[in-house]
């Protein structure tokens, strides 16, 4: 069939061309040949008999056949546009507390639709890629890449980025946002007053009422910084959109369940793996920056997402993935602080703080010995990071006893939290673990490291003196090696 119409945009010829095209490849192939719309209903089967026989109509009823065409079409392809809209938007009214067999059939789902259905449908109305939600109670979303932050949608985030850098042509999409993964810019903002979203974490963990809030209270994901809300709200970034990268770094679930948690965690983590092979996922994404974070008194990123994977709810299993791929990745995570100084040790070494109440302010025997046995516990978290930041970082004992700028150190917080008995027998055992790695690898002898320790502990100004005078308590031999190594500095200086 052929129209003409000089439009080719027409919903005439869009109808004419959908009468005379042939399955593409998005399409299952039919084992036998069939007709195109054999499948649709008998009234639009009816109507596509009569366009096909419309040359042998009256010229007066051809032209009232084009105008009922151009309105049919046109209500067809406005619906159908809005469905796609509404079926990516829908993946919002998803939720990370259930299972995707336990939710309704609503919105991208990656057990039943597959990329390239969801493909065919972005490519056939393009617009939707960045189209806002027309639904008030999801007109926070920017577009819809940013309502797939769950269980059953997370697997399309690759698929939505490519299609938004494709279709967006640089116009939809500004080249940093990377087809809406990150906001223009990328760049979060500190309040007039130079306020951070994590000026509250203390206060928040340390009150009675806040700890009562957040353990009966099973807030939403990375529930601690969910009650930071009025600093969050003083916190904004340059624009309103969603920062994709970050949510899906971050997000868990709010229940104690861990095998769903686990779910969560590997679904999640496999998707930023896609990213980063991608190259839509970079090193600097898990800071928020691309400068050198090693260095303390230079840079701060109060949305280093290994901080907020440590600031989760105390109560839900720890997404140790997700933790141990990001750290593995960008290492120096572990000792980048927030605007307050808190590394993410000191996080979990103060997540301790919510338990207090259930055991009268005091940590007995009975409750470490549930901790040490519970794989879910504070005491765990705590254990996870601290031996993740002495791996990569020796000789700063894992920023053990750095401390924020309220003087604090994480040593000194797992101590009023868990305990000191405990403590140190965390830290000898993963000392213990790391010294049998060190001898196995034979990188640097034991008496090196112990003078670099004792140096790095003992020149840095954020470090707690607690930390040199621990490090002369557990190896008394470090003034020994210092003199000696002195001494002998003298006689070469001598002999030249």
């Amino acid at each position: 069939m052929t129209t003409n119409d000089g439009n080719s945009r027409s919903p005439k010829a869009i109808m004419a061309r959908l009468l005379s095209r042939q399955p593409s490849e998005y399409e299952t192939a039919s084992p036998s040949p069939s007709p195109y719309f054999s499948s649709v209903s008998p009234r639009v089967a009816k109507m596509f008999e009569i366009l096909e026989l419309r040359a042998n109509f009256p010229q007066k009823l051809r032209k009232d056949m084009d105008e009922a065409l151009d309105g049919a079409a046109g209500n067809f392809l406005f619906h159908l546009e809005s469905s796609v809209a509404d079926l990516l938007y829908a993946s919002a009214n998803t939720s990370n507390n259930h299972s995707q067999e336990d939710q309704p059939q609503i919105g991208l789902n990656s057990d039943v639709d597959t990329e390239n259905q969801v493909e065919t449908a972005i490519r056939c109305f393009p617009n939707v890629i960045c189209r806002r939600s027309s639904t008030i109670s999801r007109s926070e979303y920017n577009a819809p890449i940013e309502a797939q932050i769950t269980l059953q949608s997370v697997a399309f985030l690759p698929l939505l980025a490519r299609l938004g850098i494709e279709l967006g042509d640089g116009t939809t999409f500004a080249t940093e946002q990377r087809g809406g993964l990150v906001p223009p810019k990328a760049t979060w903002c500190l309040d007039n007053q130079g306020s951070s979203p994590f000026d509250g974490l203390n206060y928040h963990l340390r009150h009675p009422d806040s700890r009562h809030q957040l353990r009966n209270n099973q807030t939403s994901t990375n529930s601690l910084v969910r009650l930071l809300a009025p600093h969050l709200s003083r916190c904004t970034n340059r624009h309103s959109s969603c920062n994709v990268l970050f949510e899906l770094a971050t997000t868990t679930t709010e229940l104690h369940d861990p095998e769903l948690s686990e779910r969560i965690d590997k679904a999640f983590l496999a998707v930023i793996q896609k990213l980063r092979a991608e190259n839509l996922f970079f090193q600097h994404d898990i800071c928020g920056s691309s400068k050198s974070i090693y260095n303390r008194n230079n840079t701060h990123s109060d949305w280093n997402m290994v901080t907020t994977l440590c600031a989760t709810n105390p109560w839900i299993p720890f997404p140790k993935q997700r933790f141990s791929y990001l750290v593995n990745w960008h290492p120096c995570s572990l000792l980048t602080p927030n605007h307050q100084g808190w590394l993410p040790i000191h996080v979990v070494a103060n997540a301790g703080c919510c338990r207090e109440e259930e055991n009268g302010g005091n940590y007995g025997s009975e409750y470490l010995s549930e901790a040490s046995s519970n794989p879910h516990s504070c005491l765990d978290r705590f254990r996870i990071v601290l031996a993740a930041g002495m791996t990569n970082f020796p000789t700063e004992l894992g920023g053990l006893f750095h401390t924020n700028k309220g003087g604090d150190s994480a040593f000194r917080l797992a101590c009023q939290n868990f305990g000191s008995a405990s403590v140190y027998a965390l830290i000898d055992n993963i000392m213990f673990e790391q010294e049998v790695r060190q001898k196995q690898s034979n990188t640097a002898s034991t008496t090196q490291i112990i003078l670099r320790t004792l140096v790095s502990l003992g020149s840095q100004e954020v470090v707690d003196m607690d930390g040199l005078y621990f490090w002369l308590r557990r190896e008394p031999a470090t003034m020994k090696l210092s003199s000696c190594t002195q001494s002998s500095r003298k006689k070469k200086r001598n002999s030249c």
